[in-house]
């Protein structure tokens, strides 16, 4: 020990640091105990690496316990406890993390203890708040018996204890905050988002802990929140897709009034599933006694749950929609705007749903629809410069009557493409067989796609056009 005091004597501070905390990490005693007993023990236990982290960090990590001990012994053990990392976390955080009970206690022996309870990290969370996201349960008593006032701590966000362990699905956790002394508050408290408990346990899946919360003495007063958006439990486990908890929501005593709830703009649990693409959740909900309510329900804007899906390219849950007894009338819905299922899925550009359902029995139907402004199924890919989609349509059976026909302002499919600068889909048009017939035509103020382009600054399709031979230079005027 002698020899290795003689050592480091001619070593700088911080590379006592250095060779401390590898002797911690190697877990070698002999040379972590000549550190510690050398004069300047305090100042090099004090010391930090880049990152912020101190010998007691190392000990922590390594879950040493004998070397933290050995550390806390020192004059500096508040100094230590205190200094916080990179990341804000300080020992107590750290300790919390790893789940080291025995070293939580003995930091909240320290006489920083208050100071370390109050201490947040870079994510604005205390160590009460990281034990119960975390699921450390008796860390979390521990912290309690200290101080029983910092279940009262909430993140930025407005996250208490009990939002994060149910959050995380930590159902001891859950258990104790509701029995604590601060249940009825952390069953009361509402992130800024307007999410209570069950909300949170409910939209990651976790059903151990809403079944807990839902047959707890609150569970009336949770199943009745609401999100600012207007969603509830169902809502979120639908949209979310987790099926068991769906299912276990419909059939429990408040399955009705969640059934029956709406988001802010009038969604229910079908057409949040639709939208997301959950099958199972859909097929579920379908089928359930519900299931021709749900189906015939609305969003503020005229979507119902085939026109969601179909707009967000989840072709596994039209093929369903559309085969399920309520196809027919799905189909023939149309939104507050006049689209439907094809008109929807064209503008987003969503090639398999447009194919699958141009081939379906309401392909035609489909195909002649036009939404207020007149505009059919090219006209939309077009004007959204979904080339493949544009592509397809004027190759089915559809195209020639598609592309012969102009939206209530005159514009076909080319002024369309043109009027927002989509070069590619212009320049399919004008290789296409039948482009005569649209480069001839003219809007109702009596502009062709030249002009068009021109007068909306669309300066690489006016050059593409001008080098058709039907079109000549915009005028001065």
């Amino acid at each position: 020990m002698r020899s290795a005091l003689k050592e480091v004597d001619n070593l700088t501070i911080d590379t006592y640091r250095a060779a401390l905390q590898e002797a911690i990490t190697a877990g070698d005693h002999g040379i972590v105990e000549s550190f510690l007993r050398h004069k300047a023990a305090a100042e090099i236990a004090n010391a930090v690496n880049h990152e912020g982290k101190n010998a007691l960090w190392y000990a922590i990590e390594c879950q040493n316990l004998q070397f933290v001990e050995r550390l806390l012994k020192l004059a500096s053990a508040n100094e230590q406890a205190m200094q916080c990392a990179a990341n804000g976390d300080t020992a107590l955080l750290h300790a919390v993390k790893k789940g080291m009970t025995p070293v939580v206690l003995l930091l909240l022996g320290l006489s920083s203890a208050q100071e370390q309870l109050a201490q947040v990290n870079a994510s604005g969370a205390c160590p009460s708040l990281v034990a119960a996201s975390r699921g450390k349960l008796e860390p979390l008593i521990l912290m309690v018996q200290q101080d029983p006032k910092i279940l009262s701590a909430k993140t930025r966000q407005g996250f208490n204890a009990l939002h994060l362990a149910a959050e995380d699905g930590h159902l001891p956790v859950v258990d104790y905050l509701i029995k604590s002394s601060h249940g009825a508050a952390l069953v009361e408290g509402k992130t800024q988002k307007g999410f209570n408990a069950l909300h949170l346990a409910a939209q990651n899946g976790h059903l151990p802990v809403v079944e807990y919360l839902i047959k707890s003495s609150h569970g009336a007063a949770l199943v009745e929140g609401k999100t600012q958006w207007g969603t509830n439990a169902l809502h979120l486990a639908a949209q979310n897709g987790h099926l068991p908890m769906v299912e276990y929501l419909i059939k429990s005593s408040h399955g009705a009034a969640l059934v029956e709830g709406k988001t802010q703009w009038s969604a229910n649990a079908l057409h949040l599933a639709a939208e997301k693409g959950h099958l199972p959740v859909v097929d579920y909900l379908i089928k359930s006694s519900h299931g021709a309510a749900l189906a015939g329900e609305r969003v503020q804007e005229g979507f119902n749950a085939l026109h969601l899906a179909a707009r967000d390219g989840h072709l596994p849950v039209v093929d369903y929609l559309i085969k399920s007894s309520h196809g027919a009338a799905l189909v023939e819905g149309k939104t507050q705007k006049g689209f439907n299922a094809l008109h929807l899925a064209a503008e987003n550009g969503h090639l398999p749903v447009v194919d699958y359902l141009i081939k379906s029995s309401h392909g035609a139907a489909l195909a002649g629809e036009r939404e207020e402004y007149g505009s059919n199924a090219l006209h939309i890919a077009a004007e959204n410069g979904h080339l493949p989609v544009v592509d397809y349509l004027i190759r089915s059976s559809h195209g020639a009557a598609l592309a012969g026909e102009v939206d209530d302002y005159g514009s076909n499919a080319l002024h369309l493409a043109a009027l927002e600068g989509h070069l590619n889909v212009v320049e399919y048009l004008l290789n296409w067989e039948g482009v005569a017939a649209l480069a001839m035509q003219q809007t109702q103020d009596g502009r062709n796609a030249l002009e068009v382009a021109s007068s909306n600054g669309h300066h690489e399709v006016v050059r593409a056009l001008k080098a058709f031979a039907l079109f000549e230079t915009p005028s001065a005027n």
